[in-house]
């Protein structure tokens, strides 16, 4: 009896760890979809464990809607600033570890800047090291000039 008690524990741990393993997010769910850029975080200390730096419904209100998107394919990610259209190559390695190396963008004028400038949406992205998907919306964590750990919320656009 001792044996079957044994070979059942040991089935058990089998199962639990593959229902752990097949719970992580897969980078499949994140490429080739549109995302918007919904919220970007300062994390601190705060009673409420955030400070949010940007929220969509803010520049939805400041007339612009279509910007801050992005989307990766196979071998770069793209998408739209504030106004400008970018590109640029990524790699993925263990342990959701991102590195969005510098991109390219075009060269239009903004007639007016939104709460979250465009150099700064780019830089975000150059200093993103972690992506996850929490909820059905991709967060990559990232750093802003000082140091201090930002997460960039994005929403499926699809």
């Amino acid at each position: 009896m001792n044996r079957y008690v044994q070979l059942a524990v040991l089935f058990a741990i089998n199962i639990l760890l593959q229902t752990a393993c097949s719970s992580a997010p897969e980078f499949n769910d994140v490429r080739d979809k549109d995302w918007k850029l919904m919220e970007v975080r300062l994390r601190t200390e705060s009673a409420f464990g955030k400070d949010v730096i940007f929220q969509r419904s803010i520049l939805t209100q400041e007339g612009f809607k279509d910007f801050f998107t992005l989307r990766f394919d196979s071998e770069r990610v793209s998408g739209v600033g504030c106004p400008n259209r970018y590109f640029g190559p990524y790699t993925l390695s263990e342990k959701q570890a991102i590195n969005i190396r510098p991109m390219a963008a075009t060269l239009m004028f903004a007639m007016s800047e939104p709460q979250l400038r465009e150099s700064e949406f780019f830089a975000y992205l150059e200093k993103a090291d972690q992506w996850n998907l929490v909820k059905g919306n991709l967060e990559l964590n990232s750093k802003n000039n000082e140091g201090a750990a930002v997460v960039l919320v994005f929403s499926s656009a699809d």
